[in-house]
């Protein structure tokens, strides 16, 4: 079995940009799948759901499931483009000015990329985890086949 790394993450949806979309926001489902099974909410569109107003995965968790998903409420965006830094900025301040204060005090933000070099900023949520590379192999390895 090989292992997907960064690298070949990031060059496999430089080059596949049209099918990239639907198969990271997939890999995100399975890995919080897997990650938080008892997450008390989960709402993550697939296939025709895509694209919608709002953040693109909104998740509860009871319990910490790990270094790379958030206990309590979060707010998950994905970005696949080559801009995704900038696409991280924009939803970041869509959500903020949607989601209320005293919600954002509680929910942390989340910005999922297969590219890697993606970082975020200092901002106006509990906790914000900007640098979730999904190819980075220490972040798949611990977590369950999926």
């Amino acid at each position: 079995m090989r292992l997907v790394d960064e690298n070949l993450l990031d060059e496999w949806c430089r080059g596949h940009r049209a099918e990239a979309q639907s198969v990271v926001v997939e890999l995100v489902w399975r890995l919080l799948r897997k990650s938080a099974p008892d997450a008390t909410r989960r709402r993550l569109p697939l296939g025709d759901s895509l694209n919608q107003p709002g953040a693109d995965v909104y998740l509860e968790t009871v319990a910490a499931c790990g270094p790379f998903v958030p206990c309590g409420k979060s707010y998950w965006e994905i970005g696949i483009g080559a801009k995704a830094g900038d696409k991280a900025q924009k939803d970041y301040r869509e959500l903020t000015d949607s989601v209320a204060v005293e919600e954002r005090r509680l929910s942390t933000f989340v910005f999922v990329t297969p590219l890697s070099g993606v970082r975020s900023r200092e901002g106006l949520w509990v906790r914000m985890d900007g640098e979730q590379s999904l190819g980075r192999a220490h972040g798949l390895r611990p977590r369950p086949r999926v």
